[in-house]
């Protein structure tokens, strides 16, 4: 079993026998994150960069927490906060840019209406990532549904005379 077949988490070590399936990698003050081989995304290291995204998700997550217990500045905070992530998302799925609002409107709505099923203990960055990938899915297969019902065909009406319409003819 490689490394990516499933999701690990490993904590820092001292020694790199404790190293695990992830010996290859040095051991130092990073946490080593390996992702699904079906995401196709390669495994990474989590360093100072990822630990502002984790401190980043720590005020959204208390923001939230906040919001759950009726702060309003806090709520408002958050919703502002996630904009350019879920733009990000929506974007990053295929979606056509007069659309992403579209995408950032749906999410918004959705984290309205389920905010008390937030967990605080676990990721909100996660948790929004979640219902963003969803939501950007759904209008792309709205959209293509759409598509598929609509014929356009603009020279097809100019053979079908609407006698109606002249009412000197008769």
């Amino acid at each position: 079993m490689n490394a990516t077949s499933q999701q690990n988490v490993m904590a820092p070590s001292a020694s790199a026998a404790n190293a695990g399936p992830f010996s290859r990698y040095p051991v130092s003050n990073n946490v080593i994150v390996a992702s699904y081989s079906w995401s196709r995304r390669p495994e990474r290291c989590m360093n100072a960069i990822d630990t502002q995204s984790a401190g980043t998700d720590l005020r959204r997550s208390a923001w939230m927490a906040a919001a759950q217990a009726g702060d309003g500045a806090a709520y408002q905070a958050l919703l502002r906060d996630c904009i350019p992530v879920i733009q990000s998302i929506a974007r990053r799925r295929g979606v056509a840019a007069d659309h992403v609002d579209d995408v950032v409107q749906d999410v918004l709505l959705t984290v309205h209406r389920s905010r008390q099923t937030y967990d605080p203990g676990r990721s909100f960055t996660a948790w929004l990532c979640v219902i963003a990938d969803r939501r950007a899915i759904d209008l792309l297969r709205r959209i293509r549904r759409q598509d598929l019902r609509e014929v356009h065909a603009p020279l097809a009406l100019e053979g079908h005379v609407d006698h109606a319409a002249d009412p000197g003819r008769s």
